[in-house]
């Protein structure tokens, strides 16, 4: 699975989806009570989670190209807004409740959480799968593994934000328990 959130707008001459852009933002939150943390099985064998941290920003800005299919001019942009996730005064990134999945030492898959300024309760950031590993659960594991971890540390909500035009993705994250903050 792949979904592209606030990037595709600091992208938007390379990604033209007038739908996006035009609709406006949409959020979705998750209550995270029945969430229990336990063990995750991996669904590729060889595959392994490791927590990011500043160093990994060159691979995730490759994994990001890569899972939405850019090409390598994208990868300045990609860089700045991943720099900024680690780096904004606006949010401060949940490293330790954020994963990226492995297979032979190259990111494949990334879940990462961040605390905004003003909030109370932690935003999914980022939920990206390179293309060609699309479809075999990394995503979900990824984003399970990420919400285990949010319960472990107190947190009772995760919420997203994404365009109210991206239907697919929607209707992926919704099948995923979130919910409009509403219901």
């Amino acid at each position: 699975m792949t979904t592209a959130f606030d990037h595709r707008w600091n992208i938007k001459l390379q990604i033209a989806n007038p739908a996006l852009v035009e609709a406006g933002p949409l959020v979705l939150q998750k209550k995270l009570e029945r969430v229990v943390p336990a063990p995750l099985a991996l669904p590729v064998p060889g595959a392994y989670l490791l927590h990011p941290n500043s160093g990994d920003l060159h691979a995730l800005a490759d994994l990001m190209r890569r899972a939405y299919s850019l090409g390598y001019d994208a990868l300045p942009a990609l860089r700045m807004r991943l720099h900024g996730y680690f780096s904004s005064g606006e949010v401060r990134p949940l490293l330790d409740c954020s994963w990226m999945c492995f297979l032979d030492g190259r990111v494949v898959s990334a879940c990462l959480i961040a605390m905004p300024r003003d909030e109370s309760a932690p935003k999914l950031v980022d939920l990206i799968t390179d293309t060609g590993w699309q479809r075999h659960g990394l995503a979900t594991t990824v984003l399970e593994k990420s919400q285990h971890t949010l319960v472990e540390h107190g947190f009772t909500s995760l919420w997203l934000s994404c365009h109210a035009g991206d239907h697919a993705a929607i209707r992926k994250f919704e099948q995923l328990g979130f919910q409009h903050p509403s219901n």
